[in-house]
């Protein structure tokens, strides 16, 4: 009766009934699992199998084959536990100041009228990030990675400062030959210390889910730049209606929501720009959103190289704080800065 089937004499009520494999089964399965650990034991010591199976030889095999390159599964572990609660920057100090920091992890809504200075506020919050070596995935929706990059150079010329070009010229290709070489010089700066941490992203992938395909790819590629830097990137979306029409979802909120929620999941921060009278056809304080602010232009302006443009909260779920702080839209530059001497409640 070797290979019947058997039952202890000691079993419970429970046990009655229940059925246990033939021993000649039970054997046959030690014996492949003793033979698939030396199996192992050879792969880790990149030798033949050897007699001694004891816990101990397996445990200094494992350890003298993990003195290579930690995987990029092990990497990825190591940096979602190092910088979930790290906030991101905006560059302006009042507002990281009523964000507790910065923006914490989740979506960002940045809301204005057409030409207020919503993509400028995006890129200025990418140059600051940049500048602290934090990469910046910029989905630039709306526009050609090249109208971004031609951007990039006139602004990387008025921080440097002695190789300016004029954006003017430079969108009419109208470039004389010392401009092309000073061109030449920026995009090599820009090769350098800026196009490593910034991935311009002019689309999203073709998929019947386009939502899904494109919080996936955001994923994946901020998984990516941290491996590879170190630190969770900033999600940068140019802009709200170009992603509703990439997707074909509506309504706003649910795309917002569904983000949002990719986004907090790996603690990632995104900032995404809408157009006031185009996409915004819902209630921000009823979204998913972690802030929702907009961008209102001054009606007096004090130069025509700049431009007051006042930054309002209305929704802040992060510290609660709504409120108004003055920015400057600075032509030179292209970025938005703070207006100086602000007062101590944000105005």
């Amino acid at each position: 009766m070797e290979n019947c089937c058997w039952m202890d004499s000691d079993s419970t009520p429970q046990d009655q009934g229940r059925q246990y494999a033939p021993r000649s089964v039970r054997e046959t399965k030690r014996a492949t699992r003793a033979s698939m650990r030396e199996g192992f034991l050879a792969l880790f010591r990149n030798a033949e199998p050897t007699s001694g199976t004891d816990r101990s030889s397996l445990a200094r095999a494992i350890s003298a084959f993990c003195s290579y390159e930690p995987s990029t599964y092990l990497r990825r572990y190591s940096a979602s536990g190092s910088y979930s609660s790290e906030p991101v920057s905006s560059g302006f100090p009042h507002l990281d100041n009523r964000l507790s920091g910065g923006f914490g992890a989740g979506l960002h809504l940045m809301a204005g009228k057409p030409g207020v200075g919503k993509t400028a506020f995006l890129e200025s919050v990418a140059w600051e990030n940049i500048s602290e070596k934090r990469p910046v995935l910029y989905y630039t929706l709306k526009e050609d990675g090249l109208a971004v990059w031609q951007r990039l150079i006139f602004t990387a010329g008025q921080i440097i400062g002695d190789r300016m070009l004029s954006m003017d010229d430079l969108r009419a290709h109208a470039l004389s030959t010392e401009d092309r070489a000073t061109l030449a010089s920026l995009d090599r700066s820009l090769q350098v210390a800026v196009l490593p941490y910034m991935s311009l992203l002019e689309a999203i992938p073709a998929s019947s889910d386009g939502l899904g395909a494109f919080v996936k790819d955001a994923s994946l590629r901020a998984h990516e730049a941290a491996d590879k830097h170190g630190r969770n990137p900033l999600v940068l979306m140019d802009d709200l209606d170009r992603l509703l029409l990439l997707t074909r979802v509506r309504p706003a909120s649910h795309v917002l929501s569904v983000v949002d929620e990719t986004l907090a999941a790996d603690s990632l921060t995104g900032i995404i720009v809408a157009t006031i009278a185009g996409s915004l056809d819902f209630s921000p304080e009823k979204t998913e959103v972690r802030t929702a602010s907009s961008l209102v232009a001054a009606v007096e302006n004090p130069t025509p190289l700049l431009r007051l443009i006042d930054l309002s909260v209305q929704l802040n779920r992060q510290t609660g704080w709504t409120g108004s702080i003055p920015l400057v839209l600075d032509a030179h530059s292209g970025l938005l800065l703070e207006a100086p001497d602000q007062a101590e409640d944000g105005r």
